[in-house]
C-alpha cells in the first residue's frame, strides 16, 4: 500500500485544507444546519470551480480523472471541515454511473454533475435491508416501451434534496437470490415518486422514498444487458471507504481542537494537559487516528488499483466508526462544558460521528465480513 503522500496530493490536501477554512468554517455548517441548507450555493459553486465535483469522473465525461484515492483525500478534508454531505452523495452516486453507464447515459449526466448544475445521490437501502442486497424488495419489471419502478427506499443522504436518484432495484426476469439486480437514474421530481424527509442525528439531510409505479425509461437503466451486482457491490465498496476518509479528517479535527484546548485550561494552578491521565487519554486518540488513516488509505489505495479490497474496507469501516465516536466522547469529557457551547465546534463532530457509525452498514456488520475473510 502507499505509506507516503506524493507531492501532488500533499499539495491537493494542503490547498483544500486552506479552501475549506476559508469558505467552510464551522460557523458556516452550524448556520447551514440551522437553516436546512444543504447545498450552499456560493461553496458549491466554487467547489465545481476547483474541480471537484469532477475529480472522480474521467475527463471524457467531463471531469479531471483523479486516481480514486487522491478523491478519499479530498473527502478527508472535507470531513475535517463538516462540508454538508450532499456533496459526498452526489460524489457516490456519479461512481455509480461512471461505473455502469454507457457513453450516451455517462454524456447524458456526468458532465453536468462536474459543473455543479446536478446533485445527485444513491437509492439502496430499504426499510427491510439496509445494505443486504439479497433481500432487496423494490423491483424494475418490464412493460411496453420501458419499465416501472416500485418499492420503498429508506434513510437516503440527502434524497430530498438531490436532482437524481441511482435507485437499485431488482430486474426483470430475477432468479437466484444474488442475481437480477439494475441501476436506474431516476430524477426525483418524476411522478410517483414520493419523498418524506426524516429528521435524524445531527441534522444530516436524509429521506424516506416511496416508488409508486414510476414510469422508467429504458435510457435511464445504467448497463441494461448485465446484472448490476458487481457494479453496485463496487461502487458501495468505495462509497464506504469516502464515508472512512471524511470520520478521518473529523477525527483528526478533533483531536487538535482537544490538544489545543487542554494547553490552555487550568486546573490547580497549570495546565491540564500536564496531567498523565489527559495525556494518556490524548495519546489514545492519536494512536486511533493512526488506526483509522492507514486502514483507510489501504482500502482506497487497493480500490484505486482495482485490486480485491472487500476485506480491507471491512476493516477500515470496523475500526474507524467506533475510534471516531469514541474520540468526540473522550473530546467531551476533556472540555467539560466548553464542549456543550453550541458555538463551539465540538458538538458539530459529535453529531458527525454518531451519524456515520451506521452509515453503510455499522461495525458489527463490517466486523462479520473481517471474521468470515478469517474463515471464522
Amino acid at each position: 500500500m502507499q505509506l507516503h503522500l506524493s507531492d501532488e496530493q500533499r499539495l491537493l490536501c494542503d490547498e483544500a485544507r486552506d479552501f475549506l477554512a476559508r469558505h467552510c468554517s464551522p460557523a458556516d455548517v452550524l448556520r447551514w444546519q440551522r437553516e436546512g441548507v444543504v447545498r450552499p450555493a456560493d461553496l458549491w459553486k466554487r467547489m465545481a470551480d476547483l474541480g471537484w465535483l469532477g475529480l472522480g469522473i474521467s475527463e471524457a465525461d467531463g471531469g479531471l480523472g483523479a486516481d480514486f484515492f487522491d478523491l478519499a483525500l479530498l473527502h478527508q478534508a472535507c470531513g475535517r471541515a463538516l462540508v454538508p454531505t450532499l456533496f459526498a452523495a452526489t460524489t457516490g452516486a456519479a461512481l455509480a454511473i461512471a461505473a455502469g453507464g454507457s457513453a450516451a447515459q455517462r454524456g447524458r449526466y456526468l458532465p453536468a454533475i462536474a459543473r455543479g448544475d446536478t446533485t445527485a445521490t444513491l437509492a439502496v437501502a430499504e426499510p427491510d435491508a439496509v445494505y443486504d442486497l439479497d433481500r432487496m424488495a423494490a423491483a424494475l419489471t418490464r412493460r411496453e416501451g420501458g419499465y416501472v419502478l416500485a418499492g420503498r427506499k429508506a434513510l437516503i443522504e440527502g434524497g430530498g434534496d438531490a436532482d437524481l436518484l441511482v435507485v437499485a432495484a431488482r430486474s426483470p426476469g430475477a432468479g437466484p437470490a444474488r442475481g437480477g439486480l439494475a441501476l436506474v437514474v431516476v430524477p426525483r421530481a418524476t411522478a410517483g415518486v414520493r419523498v418524506t424527509r426524516v429528521a435524524t442525528f445531527g441534522d444530516h439531510p436524509a429521506a424516506d422514498l416511496e416508488l409508486a409505479d414510476v414510469a422508467i425509461d429504458a435510457e435511464a437503466v445504467l448497463d441494461a444487458a448485465r446484472d448490476a451486482r458487481a457494479t453496485l457491490d463496487d461502487v458501495l465498496l468505495r462509497r464506504t471507504v469516502l464515508a472512512c476518509a471524511e470520520m478521518v479528517g473529523g477525527l483528526e479535527r478533533v483531536l487538535e481542537l482537544t490538544a489545543e484546548y487542554v494547553k490552555g485550561r487550568e486546573q490547580f494552578g497549570r495546565p491540564i494537559g500536564s496531567f498523565q491521565a489527559v495525556q494518556h487519554a490524548l495519546a489514545d486518540m492519536a494512536t486511533a487516528l493512526e488506526g483509522a488513516r492507514y486502514a483507510t488509505y489501504q482500502a482506497a489505495w487497493r480500490l484505486a488499483r482495482q485490486l480485491p479490497a472487500a476485506r480491507e474496507v471491512a476493516v477500515a469501516k470496523a475500526w474507524t466508526s467506533p475510534a471516531y465516536k469514541q474520540a468526540t466522547l473522550t473530546a467531551h469529557q476533556l472540555h467539560g462544558g466548553m464542549g456543550f457551547v453550541t458555538e463551539y465546534p465540538l458538538h458539530l463532530y459529535s453529531n458527525h460521528a454518531k451519524a456515520c457509525e451506521a452509515r453503510f452498514g455499522a461495525a458489527d456488520r463490517h466486523l462479520e465480513i473481517v471474521a468470515a475473510a478469517l474463515g471464522l
